[in-house]
């Protein structure tokens, strides 16, 4: 599978993840007898799909969000257009979470306990100021803005719980160009490592034959440190003592034997 097809797949999975618990928690709450707030989690799953695709990442929370207002006009809400612009475009304010991953690479912001309520907050307050921009030919900018922040303070309690977790996990909060690079450059990495080892013992065994044969042009006599020489790539290959150096241990303990007798 290529890298884009990767991520249309990923960012697909994420969109409809986050639009289906747009969908569900509106109808719930609306069969609650609630008519204004519902719970949602479409903008933490933004910020998540943001850290792992950068700009990419902005479809999911606006798709999630025009799936959550049309399920208000289905269930026969009143839907405006300040309401649309403030539950698609607003979640445009989202890209002010870019400006975290610029002085510090993504792999190490994840340990920052700055970064981990930073990026979050930041990233909801501008979501909430968008807003009340989209919707502030329906009265003051401030008042709806204010309203906005008191009516989504549940939403806010309830995505840092799951961003807290998100960012815990080892492959959710991650930048995945870097994460597919590693992932890809891994395994060539040991297949290169064996082959240059593999190299590295076919050299010993040439210079090996090389001595072979500058000894048979010498008058055909090997000595037994050109032998050695010749059976220690293969024995070292294998993993075993050479015969050269058997022998030598065996004549070694000989002599000691004698040695420790006369004394």
């Amino acid at each position: 599978m290529s890298k884009n097809a990767y991520e249309f797949l990923d960012l697909l999975v994420l969109t409809v993840i986050a639009a289906v618990a747009e969908c569900v928690d509106v109808y719930a709450f609306t069969k609650f007898g609630s008519q204004v707030y519902a719970l949602s989690i479409a903008c933490v799953m933004g910020m998540i799909a943001i850290y792992r695709w950068n700009a990419f990442g902005l479809v999911v929370p606006v798709t999630a969000g025009a799936a959550g207002v049309a399920t208000r006009m289905l269930l026969g809400q009143s839907t405006t257009l300040g309401l649309w612009l403030a539950f698609t475009v607003g979640y445009l304010g989202l890209g002010v979470c870019f400006l975290w991953f610029l002085k510090k690479d993504k792999s190490t912001l994840r340990q920052d306990p700055l970064f981990k309520f930073g990026y979050y907050f930041s990233g909801y307050a501008a979501v909430e100021l968008v807003r009340a921009a989209c919707q502030s030919g329906d009265g003051s900018f401030w008042t709806i803005a204010f309203l906005y922040y008191v009516t989504d303070l549940l939403n806010v309690i309830f995505g840092l719980v799951l961003w807290l977790i998100a960012i815990h996990q080892d492959n959710i909060v991650v930048d995945m160009n870097a994460y597919l690079l590693h992932l890809h450059s891994a395994p060539a990495s040991a297949i290169a490592r064996a082959e240059k080892q593999n190299q590295l013992t076919l050299e010993e065994m040439a210079e090996a034959d090389d001595v072979n044969e500058a000894a048979l042009l010498d008058g055909g006599t090997l000595s037994a440190e050109d032998l050695h020489r010749m059976d220690e790539p293969l024995k070292k290959a294998q993993h075993q003592v050479s015969r050269f150096d058997q022998e030598n241990q065996a004549i070694e303990a000989y002599r000691n034997r004698n040695q420790k007798g006369k004394e």
